[in-house]
């Protein structure tokens, strides 16, 4: 009777627990969702492309073989008888005779210019001419404009620096103007002639055929030469425009200082091509000769090949934002233009460039 007793209320308190337990048991069967989720791994950024505006510095360009003198139908020739001689104040040219007076060699196809070339009884001429070609001093104006964009890809990297491969096209526009008036050393030819006794004409004089006739100067001269030092003026303005597009290509280091600063490291090789327009209006004046006005305009363009280096500091303003600040120096050698004799090199074989851009990673 006690065994059915306790059986009894073993059993009821068991159905008890069962029930409060169903009792508090949520409405649906689903399971709880977990308070936390696996975060997502942000996508690597592989690219970037950048945009700067640049200060071209020590750019340069040089003028040469200025000055030029081609006095017109001068040339003195050898000092001997028997042959033409023309300067630029007179001329004694061989006559219908063949120089030949009755076995006095001589002629009277001759004229000179002005009464002070009568010394004794000689008469002397001169031909001047450029000692050398004159050239302009460097002139450098800083700073020449610019701009570049660049294309990267990442290709590796570690815990304290990435590495990849760029390239970048770039345009500078230069513009050098020379309008400095020069000096020059002239070669001055001087040919003595000897009148024989003869009373010249009074100058000017002239005589305009071979067959003259006319007073027989000899057709023999002595000759002097000597130089007169800074005796020519040139004047007037060269003018040199060239553009300059550029195409970088070369490896580069990232180099994180922390969170937000970083150091890049590039080089490579580097490609400009020139495309140039070449101006001068010039006179040289040289006294006793003249003044000799010229002027000229060609274009030219020419490929340059050399290499470069750039260092840039970059600021993170989000994940693929980033503004930054470099210098850059690069050496493509000289390039020249030559226009009627004369030159102009433009030296690119020093250029340091200063950037400032924007870039963007993704």
């Amino acid at each position: 009777m006690k065994r059915r007793l306790v059986f009894k209320v073993l059993t009821a308190a068991s159905l008890c627990c069962a029930t409060g337990a169903r009792a508090q048991m949520p409405a649906d069967d689903t399971i709880p969702v977990p308070a936390f989720q696996l975060e997502k791994k942000p996508l690597e950024k592989l690219y970037h492309v950048s945009l700067n505006y640049s200060m071209g510095y020590n750019i340069s360009a040089t003028f040469k073989h200025l000055g030029q003198f081609p006095t017109p139908g001068s040339d003195p020739g050898p000092a001997t008888g028997g042959t033409d001689h023309t300067y630029d104040n007179g001329y004694n040219r061989v006559d219908v005779t063949g120089n030949n007076h009755g076995g006095f060699q001589g002629t009277w196809y001759w004229g000179y210019r002005d009464a002070s070339q009568i010394s004794g009884d000689s008469l002397v001429m001169q031909s001047s001419s450029l000692a050398s070609a004159v050239d302009s001093k460097s002139t450098t104006r800083n700073p020449q404009q610019g701009m570049e964009l660049t294309f990267g890809r990442e290709l590796g990297g570690a815990k304290h620096g990435r590495w990849g491969l760029d390239g970048t096209f770039g345009f500078t526009d230069v513009t050098f103007e020379d309008k400095r008036t020069l000096t020059g050393n002239v070669n001055v030819i001087s040919d003595t002639y000897a009148l024989n006794g003869i009373l010249p004409p009074l100058a000017p004089y002239a005589q305009p055929s071979p067959k003259g006739p006319g007073p027989i100067l000899s057709d023999a001269p002595s000759r002097a030469t000597s130089t007169l030092v800074n005796g020519a003026t040139i004047s007037g303005s060269r003018e040199l425009d060239a553009q300059l597009f550029g195409f970088k290509l070369g490896p580069y280091l990232e180099i994180p200082l922390n969170d937000f600063w970083a150091l890049d490291l590039r080089g490579g090789l580097a490609l400009v091509e020139v495309n140039s327009e070449f101006t001068y209006h010039e006179t040289t004046a040289i006294p006793g000769a003249g003044t000799f006005r010229s002027s000229g305009q060609g274009w030219h363009n020419e490929l340059l090949v050399g290499g470069y280096a750039a260092a840039n500091l970059s600021h993170a303003l989000n994940d693929s934002t980033r503004i930054f600040a470099g210098v850059q120096f690069q050496d493509v050698g000289q390039y020249t233009q030559n226009l009627s004799g004369r030159k102009a090199v433009l030296d690119l074989g020093k250029s340091i460039f200063v950037a400032i851009g924007l870039s963007y990673s993704y």
